[in-house]
């Protein structure tokens, strides 16, 4: 064993014990949680507008601040695109993300927030650290699909869409592995985009349902081949980053081919918030631990007047929920329009349902 192998190996065994303990004291994770991001933003505008200083219990978090959109956190964004600072969370954003619903609208990313979004494929990754270990996936390639990136900036700050946060903050040992292609929809661009990625050792390939799709497409047309496996003999791993269910079959294309895991990971504009931590099972494990709030609104009143909401220790197996996240950079009781059923409470395992 190589010494960049052991010291993987060794760090994957440690976030494999950090997951278990953090996911079996979920409860009081998300309690510290809710506290640290009140308190944290107590002093900006939307905390003294909301008197966060009242917030002690989460009755008092869900009495004082309302359920948003991303649509109505807009008027917050503005006064930050026009240089304001402390006004959703501490200081300036680092980034803003374009919202996948409204590309008009955009959703801060700060310092803390970040390393959320990449929190949950380090834990999706790590935990499987026996296939990573057999199949040697840190020894190739890392293939990252994205669609087009637009360098710009909106209020001196840098603006992008969601996939593309993910090459924002590769550990330096990793870089030398990673490779980005772009989806184009342009038919001429996409395949000189595939070629760039041929005749290179891909072990892990990291992108939504949609954007694999489009590669899988192009590759097997451009190659003859049957199946991704054929072309990249060494690739034992896919991993499937999206937001709400499967919109295509595009996992059980992967799970048919033989040596590969397919694997998921929920991933919003506010952060990853669930990923598959065991190749044996389908559901995914809330990311209780990475700057995210989680509250949950019963199904069967999302629709009244004054829905019920409900923090992670008063949810049940088998019950569907809207899913409602606050996040370390300002997204406060933000609304996802996603679907959750819990499959499991000890430790909170999830599908998430149409």
């Amino acid at each position: 064993m190589g010494i960049k192998s052991a010291i993987i190996k060794t760090y994957a065994r440690r976030v494999t014990r950090y997951t278990a303990q953090w996911s079996h004291h979920a409860l009081e994770s998300q309690d510290k949680m809710m506290k640290l991001l009140v308190d944290k933003a107590s002093l900006t505008q939307f905390g003294k507008e909301h008197n966060f200083h009242k917030i002690v219990t989460y009755y008092d978090f869900r009495h004082l601040i309302p359920i948003n959109r991303v649509s109505d956190l807009q008027e917050y964004v503005q006064q930050i695109k026009k240089g304001g600072k402390d006004i959703l969370w501490p200081g300036r954003p680092k980034y803003l993300l374009h919202s996948e619903n409204n590309s008009q609208d955009l959703i801060p990313v700060t310092r803390e927030s970040l390393s959320g979004y990449l929190d949950g494929l380090k834990m999706l990754l790590f935990n499987q650290v026996d296939w990573i270990d057999k199949h040697k996936v840190f020894k190739g390639k890392i293939l990252f699909l994205t669609t087009p990136h637009h360098p710009h900036k909106s209020g001196g700050i840098q603006t992008g869409e969601l996939n593309w946060i993910y090459t924002q903050k590769i550990p330096a040992w990793l870089k030398g592995n990673v490779i980005r292609a772009e989806m184009f929809s342009d038919s001429t661009k996409l395949n000189n985009e595939v070629i760039t990625t041929l005749n290179q050792d891909i072990r892990l390939i990291v992108g939504s349902a949609e954007l694999l799709d489009l590669y899988n497409q192009e590759l097997l047309r451009h190659t003859g081949n049957t199946t991704i496996k054929q072309v990249f003999s060494n690739l034992s791993t896919v991993v499937i980053s999206q937001e709400g269910a499967p919109k295509n079959s595009m996992i059980e294309t992967f799970k048919k081919v033989d040596g590969l895991a397919c694997l998921k990971m929920y991933v919003s504009a506010v952060g990853c918030w669930a990923f598959q931590d065991q190749l044996i099972s389908d559901d995914v494990l809330l990311n209780v631990n990475s700057g995210l709030f989680f509250e949950f609104i019963p199904m069967e009143t999302e629709d009244s007047e004054s829905p019920k909401r409900y923090k992670l220790s008063e949810v049940q197996a088998g019950v569907p929920y809207k899913l409602i996240m606050s996040n370390n950079a300002g997204c406060w009781a933000c609304d996802t329009d996603l679907h959750v059923k819990f499959t499991d409470v000890k430790p909170f395992r999830l599908e998430v349902i149409v």
